[in-house]
């Protein structure tokens, strides 16, 4: 069986959809289906490691990421690892597509950004 790790940040990832569906649309039951999708594909990037977009980023934390689309709702992205010799797969995030996807792995752009926010307020 291929190895499959989740990191923390992706487990808590999968909670700000299930809210939303859950709160703001009224159907918690769509959130249990983007949560049963999203572990689904979990399970067949693990079999298919090298499966997905590869992922360019100045961010050494974002070396080697890919990206593919949740089943089933191709709005959220999920960003993995593929470990080759492991025989798997680290499940890195899992982003909604509109989100700024670099600045989510290159903490240094966002640090400037809020700088430079804090800067124009004053």
């Amino acid at each position: 069986m291929p190895e499959l790790i989740v990191a923390p940040s992706a487990r808590a990832d999968l909670l700000a959809p299930w809210d939303y569906f859950a709160d703001e649309v009224g159907r918690p039951d769509l959130g249990d289906r983007f949560v049963s999708s999203a572990e689904l594909t979990f399970t067949n990037l693990a079999r298919t490691p090298g499966l997905g977009r590869p992922r360019k980023s100045r961010s050494p934390k974002a070396k080697n990421i890919r990206s593919w689309k949740v089943d089933n709702f191709p709005m959220y992205l999920i960003f993995s690892r593929p470990m080759l010799e492991a025989g798997g797969v680290e499940i890195v995030r899992v982003i909604h597509g509109a989100r700024d996807l670099e600045a989510l792995f290159n903490e240094k752009r966002v640090f400037q950004n809020r700088l430079l926010s804090l800067a124009l307020e004053t």
